[in-house]
């Protein structure tokens, strides 16, 4: 556990310090490479039709998906965290990568989505907002796979106040 978190205190520390840069120097942002949005498409598709076992494909074996109440560890446990998720509720989710920096044989991506959630059982259905962070990594058959994969739903915005009455 230990180690999970000091990783993602790293990679955040890292994130930070190159968003000071990119905000400095536009030359160091990187387009979005094809196969980060194929792979980014294949993962909106299988999410989006519920689809855990395909979902699951695209991480690595010991990858970790870091949920907001506990993280997953390995595909078999991201696999089943999906499941339990898509057991409640029809998601439907799109979004982009807004920023990506590929350094050999890793990959991070900085992205946001909008979802609607849907109650199967019935009931109000919501929409919000999230953010995320993935890191992928090469494998020797050049596929990508996701490692690190961690979210935050938006909070929504305050309504503004009304001034003079």
């Amino acid at each position: 556990m230990k180690r999970i978190n000091a990783f993602f205190a790293i990679l955040l520390t890292m994130l930070l310090m190159s968003g000071l840069v990119f905000a400095q120097d536009t030359t160091r942002v990187q387009p979005v490479p094809q196969w980060a949005q194929d792979g980014l498409a294949k993962w909106y598709a299988a999410y989006n039709t519920g689809d855990a076992a395909r979902l699951a494909q695209l991480y690595s074996e010991d990858a970790v998906v870091k949920f907001p109440d506990r993280p997953a560890r390995g595909r078999t446990a991201i696999e089943a965290s999906f499941k339990k998720g898509f057991k409640s509720a029809d998601i439907q989710t799109k979004g982009a990568i807004d920023v990506v920096r590929v350094m050999n044989d890793l990959a991070i991506f900085w992205g946001h989505d909008e979802f609607t959630s849907t109650p199967k059982g019935g009931g109000k259905s919501t929409t919000g907002r999230s953010n995320w962070l993935s890191v992928h990594e090469k494998q020797p058959d050049g596929s990508w796979l996701i490692i690190r994969d961690t979210y935050n739903i938006a909070e929504p915005e305050a309504p503004k106040k009304m001034s003079g009455k």
